[in-house]
């Protein structure tokens, strides 16, 4: 292990090079999957299957552009086409994937991601496997916006749920937030989140760590949980031998009145509450008219109902569907699939990648 952070510090090409033979050496001996998560809200085939496909995929791609549609038509694809987590089988790695390729997936947008997210594993302390497409290649979207917008939430507040181990908190700094407020519901990942950006200098006045799950409705009692501390933890999963905690739930309304927080940016990636978030956050969703960047991959409410009821709900807002990682390899066929939601006077086009 010393010998490893030597290498890294000292010597960080060599570093990363032997991690990526490591790697490779690896992969040849893991068999290859390709599946859809059904663990975190339901089955998409079962939504699917009792309800008219062209219908739900309809309501969701109004006034979407192009690349949105083709991720609604994609994804929609390949829900029904791959198994199941929980039936999951090993597959040929070279057949072709259901649905073809979207552009962020395509080979030569992989090489030129993954080139960009080595460059940053060595610019910051984060491990590796911290170091995402979402999150620092696309910024959860904000990379995809033009300057118009990015002034719109310069020195303003941001809000980060699903804080884990604080990389969002890192990669957006760039954008000069005048406080971050981290919502994460496992300790476990509150101390790794603390370590890691005390590690990349982030003043302690720049961020507030906020320990609570998000809820749809006010006055709910505590939740009892194990704290497996993974990028994964949701309340709606129950797995392994952890530590079980208790963890109070606040609706995102309820979070801006009590630590008065204006929020101009907001990233939702809570494994499969993000309609909870909606529920309980749109009277502040209004008020403050934040770009919203909300994870619909978990469960088919969040991918099909998300979109609409905001639509409906709020006024001069636009809409628009990415694909943010260029991984299909396991259920990285459907994941990383985020709802950009935004003050329509902000922005015309929308960058792919």
């Amino acid at each position: 292990m010393k010998i490893g952070k030597y290498i890294r510090s000292n010597l960080p090409k060599i570093y990363f090079f032997l991690i990526s033979i490591q790697k490779k050496i690896a992969s040849f001996n893991k068999p290859y999957y390709i599946y859809i998560t059904d663990s975190l809200g339901g089955s998409f085939k079962t939504y699917i299957k009792e309800r008219k496909l062209e219908d739900i995929k309809s309501n969701l791609s109004k006034r979407l552009d192009s690349e949105s549609q083709k991720v609604v038509d994609i994804m929609s694809n390949r829900f029904l086409s791959y198994p199941d987590e929980s039936v999951k089988v090993p597959i040929d790695e070279n057949n072709k994937i259901e649905g073809g390729l979207l552009e962020v997936e395509t080979k030569s947008n992989k090489e030129k991601i993954g080139l960009f997210l080595d460059e940053q594993s060595q610019k910051y302390k984060l491990g590796r496997q911290h170091i995402s497409d979402s999150v620092f290649y696309f910024d959860h979207g904000l990379s995809l916006f033009s300057k118009k917008a990015h002034d719109y939430i310069k020195n303003e507040d941001f809000v980060d749920l699903g804080a884990y181990v604080g990389d969002s908190t890192i990669a957006l700094s760039k954008y000069d937030y005048r406080k971050m407020y981290s919502v994460e519901i496992s300790k476990r990942s509150v101390a790794a989140y603390l370590e890691n950006v005390s590690n990349e200098g982030i003043d302690p006045a720049k961020f507030e760590l906020i320990n609570v799950a998000i809820s749809a409705e006010d006055n709910l009692p505590n939740m009892e949980l194990p704290d497996t501390g993974s990028a994964g933890f949701s309340l709606m999963r129950e797995r392994g031998k952890y530590d079980h905690i208790s963890i109070k739930q606040k609706t995102f309304d309820e979070l801006v009145n009590q630590y008065s927080i204006r929020p101009k940016f907001v990233k939702v990636d809570i494994e499969g509450y993000a309609m909870h978030f909606v529920k309980g956050g749109l009277d502040s969703i209004k008020e403050h008219r934040p770009i919203l960047s909300i994870a619909i991959y978990h469960n088919p409410i969040e991918f099909f109902e998300i979109k609409p009821l905001l639509e409906k709900e709020l006024r001069n807002y636009s809409f628009c569907l990415r694909k943010m990682t260029s991984e299909v390899k396991d259920n990285h066929c459907h994941s990383e699939v985020i709802l950009l939601a935004y003050p329509s006077e902000l922005v015309d086009v929308i960058s792919i990648v």
